[in-house]
């Protein structure tokens, strides 16, 4: 009897001291126990981009930057210190993010580091005007929505994607047109100087059609 009743006992504390363990803070965050620090779900918002931005697909340097000030009510050690920068895409009809390409990994997020890093939109990126920066992570710190060109001749050399994306039937037009040989003749660098003319012009048209829609909205 004198056994039974100490096992008992013992047993008792033993799920007495995995409920602390366990124990949720008032948070919502799993504390660890005594001496433990909760991690807050918490990424810094984002100063760059700032929406309506037109960024070209595997040929261009881009930069991201965000706020380092915690809120005050934010202890400094109970958040995650690095982040992956991430490129996801709404789609009409899916409450999916689509965070299918990973742009730079284990960023150091706050002071004394800097709160910016480059990028490049991987060339494989198909065009659409409802592209997003996330850092994970957390999914609640989106960007603004920017716009993406296509590129049309991808290369290897440029950043690949985890997986296919979709593109907008809009974009898709605009995507199957050829630049014209004109007077580039067979120099070289006639064709790569027709070609960078003929993106640029792409991104104009969607500046211009996204300042067009900006305006319908605001008047």
């Amino acid at each position: 009897m004198f056994a039974s009743s100490s096992f008992l006992t013992s047993a008792l504390a033993l799920l007495a001291a995995a409920s602390t363990v366990s124990a949720k803070t008032s948070d919502g965050v799993f504390d660890g126990g005594d001496g433990a620090q909760s991690k807050i779900d918490y990424q810094p918002s984002f100063t760059s981009p700032k929406g309506g931005e037109v960024f070209i697909a595997g040929s261009e340097t881009y930069t991201a930057s965000w706020d380092q000030e915690l809120p005050s009510d934010i202890p400094a050690g109970n958040v995650s210190k690095t982040a992956d920068l991430v490129l996801g895409y709404d789609k009409e009809g899916s409450t999916s993010l689509h965070l299918n390409w990973t742009l730079a990994s284990d960023i150091a997020l706050y002071a004394p580091n800097p709160s910016s890093v480059d990028f490049v939109i991987p060339d494989d990126v198909p065009s659409g005007d409802s592209y997003f920066l996330v850092l994970l992570g957390s999914t609640r710190n989106q960007s603004p929505r920017f716009s993406v060109v296509g590129n049309l001749f991808p290369s290897s050399s440029s950043p690949s994607s985890s997986s296919s994306a979709w593109s907008s039937p809009s974009s898709a037009a605009e995507g199957s047109a050829t630049p014209s040989a004109g007077a580039s003749g067979d120099d070289g660098d006639g064709k790569d100087d027709g070609l960078t003319a003929f993106i640029h012009d792409l991104g104009l048209r969607r500046v211009r059609r996204a300042e067009a829609g900006k305006a319908r909205l605001d008047n």
